[in-house]
């Protein structure tokens, strides 16, 4: 899925694109890999395992889960990214 970023590096404000693909799931687990680029660079390209209690309910819930883990990602000590919104499915 495609995303739009919002990134603030050094105080610039960057309007960025992005994905997020989803290689596997099950019960406790999912497999996930998300890149996010400016109209020059790669800002970040990254692949997790994300774990998780209980179960998830829906796909909804999921990507709130890894649009909230994006939100968390620091660079250098700094949360970078300030809105993270999807696209397209």
């Amino acid at each position: 899925m495609k995303i739009l970023v919002k990134a603030n590096i050094d105080g610039e404000v960057i309007r960025c694109t992005g994905t997020i693909d989803i290689h596997w799931k099950n019960e406790h687990q999912v497999y996930v890999s998300w890149t996010i680029f400016s109209p020059a660079t790669t800002i970040v390209s990254k692949s997790e395992n994300f774990k998780y209690k209980g179960t998830i309910e829906s796909s909804t819930e999921l990507i709130n889960k890894i649009i909230e883990r994006i939100l968390k990602y620091r660079l250098g000590r700094k949360k970078i990214f300030e809105e993270v919104a999807i696209f397209e499915k």
